[in-house]
């Protein structure tokens, strides 16, 4: 405990006024040059003298990464919009997914991206929606009346597990399962699907969002190589199952309890796959389940159309976020836009 007598050590703030450049704003263009020169000259001083805490940190990330861990820059103001900068150089410098380097700056988990297009183009009057894509993560939107409550999340995988396994059982040569015809000569192993369903991740309230960091090539791998004894078209056919179920847990878990849903319209890779379209209709019951291509919009299509209404209203500067979908604090202007 400390002595009453003792003084407190002051905060450092990380930010405060500057006396070098504090009439910066009177100075002349040379002056300017100058003043800043000289800071930027602080800054390598000041990170010379942090080289091993800064290798540290860089080799602790690393290995937290290479376990499937992912980077966030978490900012306000400046350093928020710096941090969101570099995480948007990340993917194409070095080849890494999106949702491995994410910028979060409004708060919130930053996916799902979709709910704002989903609710302009798909809505309906008198009716609740929900819009469920089947790329490599299932997600789904559901579409009540007002776009306040309006509902999204990443329900687990869809078709990630799937097109892993069978690349790894052909060594490559098929990178997925046609029109869902090898799982549907498998039969669903129950005690597996149990394991599967146990998934921590399923468990999360909303807003929430996964990729290959949870349910990638390293999950697939250890998947295979522990039931290498099951026939090969049930263990496929019990991953295909685990997504259908894993879709249906998502709704009877978080949607509702809050929404009765009318219909559901399926879009992305999985929807050609009808052993997993089977196996949805069959979890859902009596809820119809159909392509989004019967509401006259190419399911395959739909994430290329909804990035651009995105990149539509960033232009004309419109917040296209969905607050209750991502867990964000505020609407806000997503992407940036280099010319």
């Amino acid at each position: 405990m400390k002595n009453k007598g003792q003084k407190k050590k002051p905060i450092n703030l990380t930010e405060k006024p500057n006396r070098s450049s504090r009439r910066i704003d009177n100075a002349t263009p040379f002056e300017i040059t100058r003043i800043m020169n000289r800071e930027d000259e602080r800054v390598a001083r000041a990170v010379r003298t942090q080289l091993k805490p800064i290798a540290k940190a860089i080799r602790l990330g690393a290995e937290a990464v290479s376990r499937g861990g992912r980077l966030l820059y978490v900012g306000a103001g400046t350093s928020g919009r710096l941090g969101v900068l570099d995480a948007a150089e990340c993917p194409p410098t070095f080849s890494v997914s999106p949702k491995m380097v994410q910028g979060i700056i409004a708060g919130g988990t930053g996916a799902p991206l979709v709910p704002y297009a989903d609710y302009l183009l798909f809505r309906k009057k008198g009716k609740t929606r929900a819009l469920l894509n089947l790329g490599g993560i299932a997600n789904v939107t559901v579409l009540p009346g007002r776009l306040e409550e309006v509902m999204a999340f990443d329900t687990g995988p869809a078709n990630m597990v799937i097109d892993s396994l069978v690349r790894l059982q052909s060594r490559g040569r098929m990178k997925w399962d046609p029109e869902g015809q090898l799982a549907g000569r498998g039969r669903i192993n129950e005690e597996l699907l149990g394991d599967l369903m146990r998934h921590p991740y399923f468990q999360l309230s909303p807003p929430k969002s996964t990729g290959r960091e949870m349910f990638g090539e390293e999950f697939a791998k250890d998947l295979w190589g522990k039931n290498r004894s099951l026939p090969w078209e049930d263990l496929l056919a019990t991953a295909t199952f685990f997504t259908a179920a894993s879709v249906y847990r998502g709704f009877d878990d978080f949607i509702f309890s809050r929404f009765r849903v009318d219909e559901i319209f399926v879009s992305g890779g999985g929807m050609h796959n009808q052993t997993l379209m089977g196996f949805l209709r069959k979890v859902f019951g009596p809820i119809p389940i159909g392509p989004l291509n019967d509401l006259g919009v190419d399911g395959d299509a739909k994430e290329a159309l909804a990035f651009a209404l995105l990149a539509d209203a960033t232009l004309q500067g419109l917040p296209s976020n969905v607050p209750g979908a991502t867990g964000a604090r505020r609407p806000a202007v997503l992407g940036k836009i280099i010319l």
